[in-house]
């Protein structure tokens, strides 16, 4: 029959692009399996800086297609993502990782990666670890579905990203007169709020994780049941150890082991009337543009540990909340 039964690649491709739909669906258009011809105008891409065999990998470029292209309303493409479930990999930056050793494969995806980059369009490969459901994710299969995804982090992330250097001149245009009244250094510390204040609204209005979290926070707060709380970051592998200040010879090694990380983690703890109680939560330490993983990591640590506290007493936490 030549006709196939669906247009998905997998079971797995489909329920990604329905949990995307519906997290997503009212603030941005998400379309899947776009042909990359119509992302990038293919004849305008340089590929010499790419490949020396350039009618070849041409010709791949006019064939492929990506699994999902987040546009705005006007359906410009703002973001790509790779749902690579055939290697189980993801990427940093422009280089691709992945669980099973596929040369081809590598080659394909990190041209994709290497063009996006060079036409400022934020690309991200991701398997199964980014769209399990967070409730069953670091072994939080007892708590109800929250159904978010580190996928809806990135996207929510990348957003705030996307946008911040239009927010934070809507807010140097609305203090304008302010600014223009103080000397240098309360100008530097004022525009230094204004970017954080930025940050904050948008992640806000954008990031379903951070909101999630945000609303279950006011709520224990305003009971009473959290009081003192940190976060502390943890890396797999780990991190060498930095003996002091003057320890510049443990601190370049920090940074150069870094490179190899390949689990970001948060480690998050709050007090409550009972004891304190102590999360942690891991990500691959994936890369691309504009949405870190150690904040994505943090907000889904905050996430996980507010869900638990809420459930330890009774709390109800509500289903309805908009991004």
């Amino acid at each position: 029959m030549a006709l196939k039964k669906t247009v998905f690649g997998s079971r797995s491709e489909e329920k990604v692009f329905e949990h995307l739909n519906s997290v997503w669906g009212n603030k941005i258009r998400i379309y899947h399996n776009l042909p990359f011809a119509i992302i990038f105008d293919i004849n305008t891409i340089d590929l010499k800086k790419y490949t020396n065999n350039i009618h070849l990998w041409k010709r791949f470029l006019l064939m492929t297609s990506v699994d999902f292209v987040v546009c705005n309303e006007k359906n410009k493409p703002l973001m790509c993502i790779e749902f690579d479930g055939i290697s189980g990999g993801y990427n940093k930056g422009t280089k691709y990782f992945q669980d099973r050793n596929d040369k081809k494969r590598k080659n394909k995806l990190e041209l994709k990666l290497k063009i996006a980059k060079d036409h400022n369009l934020p690309f991200y490969i991701i398997s199964y670890e980014e769209t399990w459901d967070l409730s069953e994710s670091f072994d939080e299969s007892d708590l109800d579905s929250i159904n978010l995804t580190v996928v809806d982090g990135i996207i929510g992330q990348t957003m705030k990203h996307q946008l911040l250097e239009d927010k934070v001149k809507e807010y140097l245009d609305f203090y304008d007169d302010s600014l223009n009244s103080m000397v240098e250094f309360e100008k530097n510390e004022f525009i230094q709020g204004l970017v954080i204040d930025a940050e904050v609204e948008l992640e806000l209005k954008w990031d379903p994780i951070a909101i999630k979290a945000a609303i279950i926070e006011g709520i224990l707060s305003q009971k009473g049941i959290i009081s003192t709380g940190g976060h502390r970051f943890i890396y797999k592998p780990e991190l060498p150890e930095i003996k002091g200040f003057n320890d510049y010879e443990g601190l370049k090694k920090r940074i150069e082991a870094f490179k190899n990380v390949e689990w970001q983690g948060c480690e998050v703890y709050y007090d409550t009337p009972d004891g304190r109680i102590v999360k942690k939560a891991w990500i691959r330490n994936f890369d691309g543009m504009g949405a870190s993983p150690l904040i994505i990591v943090q907000n889904i640590a905050d996430l996980i540990i507010f869900y638990e506290i809420a459930k330890k007493y009774n709390i109800k936490i509500p289903k309805d909340y908009a991004i």
